[in-house]
């Protein structure tokens, strides 16, 4: 049922797009922590919230135009 509404609706489930770009973000934050900031924790620190900043931006946006099953 779910998969039909999100193939045929483009509809999307609920935290869609925060589990997208946490991930998103935290493999950004790894990369730049190691090569530009020579410091793991704070690039994993700032990806992380970048991720979860959008997603969550993204989610609300999805949630005010009725998009989320």
């Amino acid at each position: 049922m779910t998969t039909h509404l999100e193939k045929e609706h483009q509809l999307i489930p609920d935290g869609y797009y925060i589990g997208t770009y946490i991930a998103l973000g935290v493999s950004l934050g790894l990369i730049f922590g190691m090569n530009i900031f020579d410091n793991l924790p704070m690039g994993l620190g700032i990806g992380l919230s970048l991720g979860v900043a959008i997603g969550a931006g993204l989610d609300g946006d999805a949630k005010k135009k009725g998009r989320v099953i």
